[in-house]
């Protein structure tokens, strides 16, 4: 759930979001249809993607994007994401949820907040459908933003809420969430970055019993500088109760970008520890891990990527198991349309079950352009990867960021992002995606 976009890529970009092939003729479904039986993720396929249409009150230039979505076993999906809304205070950006039933996506909306209040959705949760936790950052009065969560109740939206960052936040510095993972209603974990003395930081918070904890620092790798630091984690994942795991980035002392991941046990956090890249990662190896999985009952797995010594960027994956974290290894798989010297990067993955995940990513074409991917896993061996079909009136050569990817336990998935729609200088919105 990594956002990195830039301004310029959100100028021109349409949202879209894409289930596995058979949802769209889900209308007839049966408890013998794909939404109800395990489907291997080997054997998953997606159908054309979807473009999302924008709430009635999107202003004309259509700004928009999807940053997380959530599948349940029976095929329901929730996405959300942000939006530029026009009404009587002007222009401004406004949080939306889409939802997804039996293959269609109906219109985006409004997740409304109090006037004059801007912010979006980051992340999104469900325990089951109508009970979802979303949260996101909101700009304050001051123009800096702050964590916010808010609690969907048998398909009703309640009330924002504030969440505070940790005691040594320096005053009036941007408190962001990047990402939250909820096991059951009222028990959930959020994870993003703040600023205090020393730079940008890690926190953690967690819901116990429907309440919000105050956020709490999490010490960085040894391997982080005493002052000028910089951490971005982007994904969290919680498999068991006192049990979770995030990911992200962070900069060493020598100012390289590495990976990074934390665990808390028993209730309380380690430490967060570097995730080593492959072993033909270059000196400087700029690695990130954009996403992280677990599987009840199994170990963990991240999808990122790191700069290899050749291809200069590379798909990787990492594994956890027993509680510690093993080297990355490259994921060299890559779709046939694939230039003889792609680059790939690997921006989301899902595990419905133990040794089977799908990962999605994006990739150099052959034929010029960034088109999106996914790779499947099954019984712990990646065996394919396959493009993304975007929407019918998606710019080429493609230009897509991936944002998020969700899969039930039954196997039914959706993958969330944003493209260039035709008319737009397609190479001008590469530049502005790399």
């Amino acid at each position: 759930m990594r956002r990195a976009r830039t301004a310029a890529a959100l100028m021109s970009a349409g949202v879209f979001a894409i289930t596995t092939a058979g949802a769209a003729g889900a209308a007839s479904a049966s408890p013998t249809s794909p939404h109800s039986a395990h489907v291997r993720p080997a054997g998953i396929s997606f159908g054309r993607a979807a473009e999302i249409r924008l709430p009635a009150n999107a202003s004309a230039k259509q700004l928009a994007f999807l940053a997380t979505v959530d599948c349940q076993p029976g095929g329901e999906c929730v996405a959300g994401g942000g939006y530029e809304s026009r009404g009587g205070s002007g222009i401004r950006e406004q949080p939306m949820i889409v939802t997804e039933s039996r293959g269609r996506w109906a219109r985006a909306r409004e997740l409304a907040f109090p006037s004059p209040k801007q912010g979006y959705l980051a992340s999104i949760d469900c325990t089951r459908p109508g009970s979802c936790v979303a949260a996101g950052d909101y700009i304050v009065p001051a123009g800096d933003s702050a964590g916010f969560v808010v609690t969907e109740s048998r398909g009703r939206w309640g009330p924002v809420r504030r969440l505070f960052p940790p005691r040594n936040a320096t005053i009036g510095a941007r408190f962001s969430v990047n990402a939250l993972s909820c096991l059951q209603a009222g028990s959930c974990a959020a994870v993003g970055w703040y600023h205090d003395s020393r730079g940008a930081e890690t926190w953690v918070a967690t819901e116990t019993r429907g309440k919000w904890q105050a956020a709490r620092e999490i010490r960085p790798p040894a391997t982080s500088p005493a002052s000028n630091r910089f951490a971005d984690p982007s994904s969290i994942a919680c498999p068991r109760a006192g049990a979770c795991v995030a990911v992200g980035s962070y900069q060493d002392v020598s100012g390289t970008l590495r990976a990074f991941a934390v665990s808390q046990a028993g209730g309380g956090w380690r430490p967060a520890v570097q995730v080593r890249p492959p072993g033909n990662a270059a000196r400087f190896p700029d690695a990130n891990l954009a996403s992280v999985s677990c599987p009840s009952g199994g170990a963990c797995v991240a999808a990122g990527d790191y700069a290899a010594t050749a291809p200069p960027q590379q798909a990787m994956i990492a594994t956890e198991s027993g509680g510690r974290w093993h080297q990355a290894r490259a994921l060299t798989l890559l779709p046939p349309n694939a230039s003889a010297t792609a680059t790939s990067s690997l921006q989301a993955i899902a595990c419905p079950s133990v040794r089977s995940c799908v990962a999605v990513g994006i990739y150099d074409a052959a034929a010029g352009g960034i088109p999106a991917m996914y790779l499947t896993e099954s019984a712990g061996i990646w065996r394919k990867a396959s493009e993304l079909a975007m929407p019918p009136n998606a710019a080429t050569p493609f230009a897509v960021e991936l944002d998020a990817a969700d899969c039930s336990a039954s196997g039914f998935c959706a993958v969330v992002g944003s493209y260039f729609t035709t008319g737009v200088n397609s190479e001008a919105a590469m530049a502005a995606l790399s």
